[in-house]
């Protein structure tokens, strides 16, 4: 799955083509991929910002949806506001799980990657596209990691246990 031909595929759909004639300003912000290695599925969905700012909306476009059916859902959260995303990019979401091997067997994790949720956004700081990771393996082992699109340098790489975001119930 090569994220350009994504971006193309949906661009030359008639629901895509109808939406934008509606949309003018809409702009591509995100890409989501769900890799569930353990059932063999994949999800991927492709996120335009649409709006002033005031009325902005994000229009999700299920990859999967033959029709490329989106939904519309208002942005709570005004106070952050995402930049248009760099199309353009070389780590592809089909690469991502031989990275995060290569990090496994770097920080000596030897827990079976089960599922990876990857959000493609662009870094206002950096001003270049980057993968924020989930990832999950058996053991309840949850690992946090940023990685660069255009360098694959990895930014960040932290394990984590599941208990890590369970807060204990308070004593009474």
């Amino acid at each position: 799955m090569n994220f350009q031909s994504l971006i193309n595929k949906l661009e030359k759909s008639t629901n895509f083509k109808t939406f934008k004639s509606k949309n003018k300003d809409a702009q591509l912000v995100a890409g989501f991929f769900i890799f569930d290695f353990k059932d063999k599925r994949e999800e991927a969905t492709l996120d335009y910002q649409v709006g002033k700012e005031k009325e902005q909306e994000i229009a999700t476009f299920n990859m999967q949806d033959i029709n490329f059916a989106f939904k519309k859902e208002k942005i709570l959260d005004k106070t952050k506001s995402l930049s248009p995303l760099f199309k353009e990019i070389k780590l592809q979401p089909t690469e991502l799980k031989a990275m995060i091997q290569i990090q496994l067997k770097e920080h000596k994790i030897k827990n079976k990657l089960e599922k990876v949720i990857a959000v493609l956004s662009q870094d206002k700081k950096l001003n270049e596209p980057v993968w924020n990771l989930t990832i999950m393996c058996d053991g309840f082992v949850i690992l946090l990691a940023r990685m660069s699109a255009i360098s694959e340098k990895v930014l960040k790489f932290e394990k984590k246990n599941l208990f890590n975001f369970i807060k204990p119930m308070p004593k009474k």
